[in-house]
């Protein structure tokens, strides 16, 4: 896939003085085709969003749901327009296909929109069409209400049978995203993704070099093809490497400490306008040098490009995933966090280094970041590390 900013930017100017003469499907392919290259122009989808609101009433399913995934897609919420969006989409649920009924519930859950109305009818309209379902729609739709509502029990209910029917036709990535959606039956979900994990785990370089040369890696990732092994998957993988759980006294700090940024502006939201998925992480570390000197500190780290941006240390690299390969990896909180920790201990006069790094993280690791807890470990061997997982300690 081949972005070219420039021309976007030229397509958008030229067509925002133009979008009066736009149909509606004119409108809502234009939002579509820009969302998947990551093309955020707030003032072009403010633009469509206001043509579109004077037309939602004749808006047919196709057009609702793509103009909702697109949105989701760059991280725009305007609630009004979304409001809008649901009542035309509640008007005409009952033409939804399966590709309709999930993207709709996958870009309410994207941006923490819960329009109850809208829930309850695609939950209701979504039970008998399960089996018309292909296996992304059924993971996304499992995945948006247990992160939005996570008490449909029939619908849930429903989706586990289906899964259960289709167990041999299910991939890495959503055996993943099921096995923690779908309680219920995560155990089997689990062992079935278990082979998978050890291909990982067994996969993974044993050396700082190897993992600088990149091509072992970069290769088991086409191989798995799964951006994220969910939050089981990874704590199991993060257990078969030696990395324990981080301890309650340290994720009550970690929870604290990032419960009191969350309530501090957004800067990136109230800059852009544009709603984005907030990872943050926060790490300990508890260290004696060779020589016995203390060396104690704390830092928190947020996903997203920041001013003056620190290079990572030579040692540390990311990795593109294979699903979602347009993301820079090197932006993800946990690896921001990691590099800034690498710095610090690398600062320290040559020698072995004891003690114990805690690393909490708000959101599940993608596996690029599993791979730069692994890069650590190995930097600092005698280091012991321990992770926790946020979505795995809400209340």
């Amino acid at each position: 896939m081949v972005v070219d900013k420039p021309l976007s930017e030229a397509i958008s100017a030229a067509a925002r003085p133009k979008l009066s003469d736009f149909v509606t499907q004119n409108l809502t392919n234009t939002a579509w085709a820009f969302a998947p290259l990551g093309f955020r122009n707030k003032p072009l989808m403010d633009a469509i969003s206001a043509e579109l609101l004077r037309s939602s009433e004749c808006l047919i399913p196709q057009e609702i749901t793509n103009t909702g995934w697109a949105c989701a897609k760059i991280g725009l919420l305007d609630e009004h327009f979304f409001d809008a969006l649901s009542a035309a989409a509640l008007r005409t649920i009952a033409e939804f296909i399966s590709q309709d009924l999930a993207n709709s519930a996958w870009a309410c859950a994207t941006l923490l929109f819960s329009h109850e109305p809208l829930l309850a009818a695609i939950s209701s309209e979504s039970k008998p069409k399960l089996p018309e379902f292909i296996v992304q729609e059924l993971s996304n739709t499992a995945w948006s209400f247990a992160r939005l509502t996570g008490q449909d029990l029939q619908l849930i209910g429903a989706l586990s049978t289906e899964v259960m029917r289709r167990l041999d036709d299910l991939d890495p990535q959503a055996l993943a995203n099921l096995s923690d959606a779908l309680p219920g039956i995560a155990d089997e979900l689990e062992r079935r993704l278990a082979p998978t994990i050890d291909l990982f785990v067994r996969g993974m370089p044993t050396t700082l070099e190897a993992w600088q040369h990149g091509v072992a890696f970069t290769d088991l990732t086409q191989q798995i093809m799964a951006d994220s092994f969910g939050a089981r998957g990874t704590s199991t993988i993060l257990s078969r490497v030696g990395i324990s759980e981080a301890p309650a006294s340290f994720i009550q700090r970690a929870q604290h400490r990032i419960q009191q940024v969350m309530q501090e502006a957004d800067l990136r939201k109230d800059t852009f306008g544009l709603a984005h998925k907030r990872v943050l992480c926060f790490a300990e570390w508890d260290v004696l040098t060779d020589t016995g000197e203390p060396l104690r500190g704390a830092l928190l780290q947020e996903n997203g490009i920041r001013v003056g941006h620190t290079v990572a240390p030579p040692w540390l690299r990311s990795f593109p995933t294979p699903i979602n390969y347009l993301i820079g990896r090197d932006l993800c909180g946990e690896f921001q966090l990691v590099t800034g920790i690498g710095l610090v201990l690398d600062a320290v006069q040559q020698g072995k280094l004891q003690g114990d790094v805690f690393i909490f993280s708000s959101s599940t690791p993608c596996i690029s970041c599993v791979a730069v807890l692994r890069q650590f470990q190995l930097r600092f061997p005698c280091l012991r590390l321990s992770f926790a997982n946020g979505e795995q300690y809400k209340s």
